[in-house]
């Protein structure tokens, strides 16, 4: 036998297609108990399974991956899922664009679907549709637990960032067992959402979809009315419960589960979590009930959902926020851009750096007054780093800057203003829905194809902490690349 050639990056690749075709087994299985087609799936497997198998017979993993290839294996296999959870879209009829985006939205975990009546599709990919988010979900979990760590100083300083106040070496020496940890936090959760709404009558299949969308905060729901369609305040409770707790940091739930719930309270990034969603609710509800008038249980549990589903960038809807006051539908933008915790499946800009900014805004004021003074900035009782700080810095202003970019492509191919900002606002932050033509009861096949890829690449970016994919468009890093493939 021959031997295998050593190449991290095509070893990596040959797992990604491995693992995605042992997962379209499932949907395989749920159309042949529907009396559905079974061809969208099963060519897509034995091609997948088939380059899977050649990839990994012929090369082998080195013994270090080196930052340049750290970086392409994370946004290229982003890239290379696309293409495969889109086989079974484009072989039930769906263009090719379409089937790009609304694969590239499941597995970025944001949300957003061409589809303008759900329940028309088939349930088989349906089904398909909300599993590559729960796959997208554990894959961004593990790509932070266990990449970043070994992308050297860029990769340290981006992971500084997502678990700021954490001792990252002594994490890196434990990977694969932390990995696995966080991964079965992860499970727990799923399994405890699944029995519960099964106890609520969901429904086996509606019941794993809701939980593939809602671990994930993903979104996909196989109703177009979304969680609405239970027409269930328990249902809608229970669910406002996972999204909230998959939007805080799984790293504060290993450490509050496994060793001891203070650690949520001594979490600085989860108190102004739950800060900011109370303080959103209270104020969402009071609009709400002055603008509407309805029964108090009713409204509060309205802007619970809204607030929560939002801000954890989940986007399941049971209202028409669309239609509320215009100073709650600014307040709810703000939650889309903020988003959930570091370190979740959460998108958008997250809580953490939204702390360290403030802060970072407090120091310069205070050194205004005070010029002399020798001020650090506190996370988690530990100082927060110069580089920690300029990785936040040039974060905050890079996101600010693809909105605003964004905006104006799609403004240029005929958006009116509302749809074309919150589209970028709800693809950059994987929210999913947004305002306006991209609302809560709209969807998003009537755009143009330019700005549907225009979103895709949205969502690639904002799933991936934007640098991820920026730094491929550095002639420097593909000459470090090539470099290391030799």
């Amino acid at each position: 036998m021959r031997e295998r050639k050593e190449s991290t990056l095509m070893s990596l690749f040959g797992a990604v297609l491995f693992y995605l075709a042992i997962a379209l087994l499932l949907p395989t299985v749920v159309a042949l108990y529907y009396g559905e087609g079974v061809e969208a799936y099963l060519y897509p497997f034995v091609i997948t399974l088939f380059m899977a198998i050649v990839l990994l017979l012929r090369y082998r993993p080195s013994d270090t991956i080196h930052t340049s290839e750290a970086f392409f294996a994370v946004s290229v296999g982003w890239l290379i899922g696309m293409c495969v959870a889109s086989a079974p879209f484009i072989l039930s009829g769906y263009g090719l664009v379409d089937s790009m985006f609304e694969a590239m939205s499941g597995l970025t975990t944001t949300g957003s679907t061409i589809l303008s009546s759900i329940e028309d599709a088939p349930k088989s990919l349906l089904f398909w549709r909300s599993l590559i988010q729960w796959l997208g979900g554990a894959g961004i979990i593990m790509v932070f637990v266990a990449v970043l760590p070994t992308l050297g100083v860029g990769g340290r300083q981006l992971f500084r960032g997502e678990f700021p106040g954490h001792d990252v070496q002594s994490i890196r020496l434990r990977i694969r067992h932390t990995a696995r940890l966080f991964f079965y936090v992860y499970l727990v959760f799923s399994a405890a959402l699944f029995v519960i709404l099964l106890f609520a009558r969901v429904g086996v299949y509606d019941s794993l979809c809701i939980v593939f969308s809602t671990l994930s905060t993903g979104g996909f729901s196989p109703h177009t009315e979304s969680i609405a369609y239970y027409g269930s305040p328990f249902v809608e409770w229970v669910v406002v419960v996972f999204m909230f707790l998959c939007g805080a940091n799984f790293y504060t739930h290993y450490r509050g589960l496994y060793e001891h719930p203070i650690h949520y309270i001594k979490s600085a990034e989860f108190r102004a979590y739950c800060i900011i969603v109370g303080s959103a609710i209270a104020a969402v509800w009071a609009a709400v009930e002055l603008a509407e008038s309805p029964p108090i249980t009713y409204g509060l549990r309205e802007a619970a959902f809204q607030v929560v589903s939002l801000m954890s960038t989940t986007g399941f809807t049971t209202a028409n926020y669309d239609g509320w006051p215009t100073p709650v539908k600014v307040l709810l933008l703000m939650l889309m851009v903020i988003g959930g915790s570091t370190g979740s499946t959460a998108g958008a800009m997250k809580v953490a750096r939204l702390l360290i900014s403030l802060n970072f805004i407090r120091l310069t004021l205070y050194k205004l007054v005070h010029p002399s003074a020798i001020v650090p900035i506190k996370f988690d009782d530990k100082c927060v780093s110069e580089d920690v700080l300029s990785s936040v810095a040039a974060f905050v202003v890079a996101y600010m800057g693809l909105i605003c970019l964004s905006t104006l492509l799609l403004l240029s191919m005929g958006l009116g203003a509302s749809d074309a900002l919150s589209a970028s606002v709800a693809t950059i932050g994987n929210v999913g829905p947004g305002f306006g033509g991209v609302g809560p009861t709209e969807y998003y096949g009537w755009l143009p194809s330019g700005a549907k890829l225009m979103l895709i690449f949205n969502m690639w970016a904002g799933r991936l902490e934007l640098f991820t994919v920026f730094v491929l468009f550095l002639p420097a890093f593909w000459r470090e690349l090539r470099k290391k493939e030799r």
